[in-house]
Parts: structure tokens; C-alpha cells; sequence
């Protein structure tokens, strides 16, 4: 049985340090794998942005956002806020941007195990 199979027979809602979820944007055009431990890191009370940084910067989010280029990653971060093209300029702003906001996303969802990774990207 799978993790998120565990999850959903048990009706766990929580989100776990130790599981990884795939956070995406509105299209599905961008994915990228968070920890429940970066994604409560990011998500507190007050400014968010050094653990914004730590998460941005971890070797495994880096990997997976390579793939992408800044256009994808200027689109995907026009999807979830109003900026202007001057705003978008700046690729590493706007990994910053997403990577908040995917956090966000997860953790605000009545379900976040509903956006469980795969068992083979759970260790990874």
C-alpha cells in the first residue's frame, strides 16, 4: 500500500515532516517536490523569506526547477499574482515566488496528502 493509499484509508489530513509533496501550479506546467518540513518552514507567521531562501536553494528543489526555463517560471508565477513584467525579470525572485507560493498551496489545503509524491520520490 502506498503512502498516499495509507493516507487516504486512515483519512489522515496532516502534513507530515518527512513526506514529500508535489506542489504545482494552476496548470500543472510546473512541479516541484517539497518536504512537509520545508513546507512548514516557509509557512509561519511573519516574514517567510530566509526560509524561503533555504528552501529555494536545497539541492533536490534546484534540480527540479533546472528543468524549467524562465519563461515557464515567469508564466507559472504571473498565474498566482499581480505583477508587472518588470517584476518578472528576475529568475531567482521568481523561484521565490513559486516556491512560496506552491508551499502555501499545500498547506492551506483542506488535504494536503492529496498532493502526496509517488512512493519512489517519497526518499529521493
Amino acid at each position: 500500500m502506498t503512502i498516499y493509499e495509507k493516507c487516504q484509508q486512515t483519512g489522515d489530513t496532516s502534513n507530515h515532516d518527512e513526506y514529500t509533496y508535489i506542489c504545482q501550479n494552476s496548470s500543472g506546467s510546473i512541479e516541484l517536490p517539497l518536504t512537509g518540513y520545508q513546507i512548514k518552514s516557509i509557512c509561519t507567521m511573519g516574514d517567510n523569506d530566509i526560509a524561503v531562501e533555504e528552501v529555494a536553494n536545497d539541492e533536490r528543489v534546484c534540480e527540479w526547477i533546472d528543468k524549467y526555463s524562465n519563461d515557464q517560471i515567469r508564466e507559472a508565477v504571473s498565474e498566482c499574482g499581480d505583477w508587472t513584467d518588470q517584476d518578472l525579470n528576475d529568475r531567482k525572485t521568481n523561484i521565490h515566488r513559486l516556491v512560496w507560493t506552491f508551499a502555501w498551496d499545500v498547506f492551506d489545503s483542506e488535504n494536503p496528502n492529496e498532493s502526496l509524491a509517488i512512493d519512489e520520490l517519497q526518499n529521493i
